[in-house]
C-alpha cells in the first residue's frame, strides 16, 4: 500500500462516522452458556446499558445433511449516551465509537475491554484484528453545497465519475471497493455516494478496513503495534484523499 506519509491532523469537524475494532478469539462454549455476568461487571462502570440480541447459526453436520440450528447471543454494552458500544459473542469481542476522541483513548478502550475478556475467560491468543474507519462527508453540514465532488475528492478516489462524465446530479449511486494485500493482512476499502435518512443529502463514504488473521498473543503490546499500524495507515489513507479544500473546510486543529 503506498500512500505517502502525512502528519496527523485533529479535525474540528471530525468526519469519522464510526470507528470499530474487532478481536477474535477460539469459540467459548461458557458465553453461548451463560450470561457474561463477570465480563459486564469489569465493564459497567462506563458501559452500563445492556441490549441481547439473539442469532441462529445454521451447522451441518456432513454434506448433504439437514442443517442443526444452533441460538446463541450478541450482547451490546453502550455507555449511557450510545456513543460507544461493546459487543461480544463467543467468538470476538469489539469496541465500536461514534464519537471518536482521538486515537489514544481509543487505543486504551481497546486494550481496557481485552483485558476484561482476558481476566473473565482466560482468553490465550488471538485469531483476528480488525480496525475500522468510516468517513463520511457531507458538503451541507461544512457550507459546500455547491462544490462538486472534484474539487473535495481526488479524482482517483471516485473511479469513473472522477473521470468527468457524469454531472454530480446525474450520479444516483457511486461505489467503489478494493480489496488488496498489506505488509500484515488485507485491507478492504470501499468509497461512494450514502444518503442522510434525515435530509437524504448525499455525503461521500471513505471506509478502510484492516484485518489479519496471524494467530497472535493476547497480550497488550503484541496487539498494539498491530494497531497502531493500521491507525497511520488509514490516517495517511484519508488524508490523501482529500484535496486542501476539503482540508481546510474540516479545520485543521
Amino acid at each position: 500500500m503506498r500512500i505517502p506519509q502525512s502528519t496527523r491532523i485533529t479535525f474540528s469537524a471530525n468526519p469519522l462516522a464510526e470507528v470499530i475494532c474487532q478481536i477474535k478469539f477460539p469459540r467459548l462454549l461458557e458465553i453461548e452458556q451463560e450470561l457474561p455476568v463477570g465480563f459486564h461487571r469489569m465493564i459497567r462502570k462506563k458501559f452500563p446499558e445492556i441490549n441481547v440480541r439473539p442469532t441462529v447459526e445454521l451447522t451441518f453436520t456432513e454434506p448433504g445433511s439437514q442443517p442443526r440450528q444452533i441460538l446463541t447471543s450478541h450482547y451490546d454494552f453502550a455507555t449511557a449516551d450510545s456513543a460507544d458500544r461493546i459487543s461480544l459473542t463467543s467468538e470476538f469481542v469489539a469496541l465500536t465509537s461514534t464519537k471518536y476522541a482521538g486515537w489514544g483513548s481509543f487505543r486504551d478502550g481497546v486494550l481496557s475491554m481485552l483485558d476484561a475478556a482476558k481476566k473473565v475467560y482466560d482468553i490465550s491468543h488471538i485469531s483476528r484484528v480488525g480496525l475500522r474507519y468510516r468517513n463520511i462527508i457531507d458538503r451541507a453540514s461544512l457550507g459546500l453545497s455547491n462544490a462538486p465532488w472534484e474539487d473535495l475528492i481526488r479524482r482517483e478516489v471516485m473511479g469513473l465519475a472522477g473521470a468527468g462524465i457524469f454531472q454530480d446530479d446525474e450520479l444516483a449511486e457511486l461505489s467503489c471497493t478494493y480489496l488488496a494485500s498489506i505488509e500484515r493482512g488485507t485491507v478492504r476499502i470501499n468509497t461512494g455516494l450514502v444518503k442522510r435518512v434525515d435530509t437524504q443529502s448525499s455525503g461521500m463514504l471513505i471506509d478502510t478496513d484492516f484485518a489479519t488473521d496471524e494467530k497472535m498473543e493476547a497480550k497488550a503490546d503484541v496487539l498494539t503495534q498491530v494497531l497502531d499500524d493500521y491507525n497511520a495507515k488509514a490516517g495517511n489513507f484519508f488524508r490523501w484523499c482529500i484535496t486542501d479544500r476539503l482540508r481546510q473546510a474540516l479545520g485543521p486543529g
